[in-house]
């Protein structure tokens, strides 16, 4: 089962979600994410403090990506669904079957106003979203 996992495809997800990550949860989102996580966005005392510790959570947010794709890369290969319109279509339904409910799950019981859950809720699975869409491409031209 595990020489399904195309290594190479690994590799690009893991610096496409870093990438992706990076951007959403920075330029286009960040202040937005960070006020409804209950930060402070103008607190630049804090950010730089939390800056120090930031390789850690990019160490173990590489390791939690390439296991999606190591997973996707199985799941894919194993049937051999290896057109792109079968693996984004296999990626779409991983993320509706796993991503969704886990996201759900991690904003129900926050403690937040229903609005703020529906709005974490919908930057977190929107970008699940796009990154399963990139990686199912992925998975289809690298694996």
């Amino acid at each position: 089962m595990f020489s399904l996992i195309s290594w190479g495809a690994v590799g690009l997800g893991v610096l496409v979600s870093i990438v992706l990550g990076s951007i959403w949860f920075g330029p286009l989102f960040g202040k937005k994410w960070m006020t409804l996580m209950g930060m402070n966005p103008n607190d630049t005392a804090k950010i730089e403090e939390g800056k120090k510790q930031m390789w850690k959570m990019y160490v173990i947010q590489m390791i939690a990506s390439a296991m999606t794709v190591a997973t996707l890369s199985i799941v894919v290969l194993n049937f051999d669904n290896f057109t792109i319109g079968e693996t984004v279509g296999t990626s779409l339904l991983m993320w509706i079957g796993f991503v969704i409910p886990s996201e759900i799950g991690s904003v129900l019981w926050s403690g937040k106003s229903y609005k703020e859950m529906r709005e974490i809720f919908l930057l977190n699975a929107g970008y699940g979203l796009i990154l399963f869409v990139l990686l199912g491409c992925i998975v289809a031209q690298v694996g």
